[in-house]
């Protein structure tokens, strides 16, 4: 079941994929570029998880995994920064500042190199099955994803702005539903809420940017 569930989710990751490429001619801007970068790292997640079972354990499945986890901390954190585009295209006063977008990819940059260093670099792996997933996870947890958690409660925040002033709540919603998959256990749930929850964040965002210029 989960097998099928996180194919699913990569066809709709490809499905909002072509609709950021279709919004591209009427805007062009960092907003929709960043998320094609999301969505394909997306994409990749959800399929090498569907595909785990049918490559079995081994150096080559371990390897994709770790780009999985590569992708995450590379990634994850530009979330901070297409929230305060969205923010200042929306018109939200404290985004309207040149040192707010600033602001924005210094704190980004900031979460890539803690997360690269207190997690990536020190990654070790080891095979774990769910549902009749195979995929290789890390062997010990011994710090909370503090990057993921920070750029979520950021995201949450400036979700809120954006609701001020637009009247518009999906940013804050979906970010609020990414908080409470990636809290749900994953012995118990596996990465299928999380990875659901993700995607239907990146469907608030592109509806909001579709909203902005709908408004424009």
């Amino acid at each position: 079941m989960a097998i099928v569930l996180h194919l699913i989710y990569a066809l709709a990751d490809l499905g909002l994929l072509i609709w950021d490429v279709r919004l591209w001619p009427q805007a062009n801007d960092m907003v929709l570029a960043l998320l094609v970068l999301l969505l394909l790292a997306s994409i990749y997640d959800n399929l090498i998880i569907s595909a785990g079972c049918f490559l079995g354990e081994g150096e080559f499945l371990k390897s994709l995994n770790t780009l999985r986890f590569l992708f995450h901390d590379l990634l994850v954190p530009l979330f901070v920064v297409i929230t305060v585009e969205l923010a200042h295209q929306g018109g939200v006063s404290w985004a309207a500042y040149p040192s707010s977008r600033l602001l924005g990819w210094i704190i980004v940059l900031g979460m890539i190199g803690f997360g690269l260093i207190t997690r990536f670099l020190k990654l070790d792996m080891a095979p774990v099955t769910f549902a009749g997933t195979l995929r290789y996870t890390e062997t010990q947890n011994m710090l909370l994803p503090l990057a993921a958690i920070l750029t979520t409660l950021l995201v949450i925040g400036e979700g809120v702005s954006i609701w001020r002033q637009l009247q518009w709540p999906w940013v804050f919603m979906g970010a609020v539903a990414v908080f409470l998959g990636n809290a749900a256990p994953k012995r118990s749930m596996g990465l299928t809420l999380s990875a659901g929850v993700e995607c239907i964040f990146i469907l608030c965002l592109l509806a909001t940017e579709y909203q902005l210029q709908l408004v424009s």
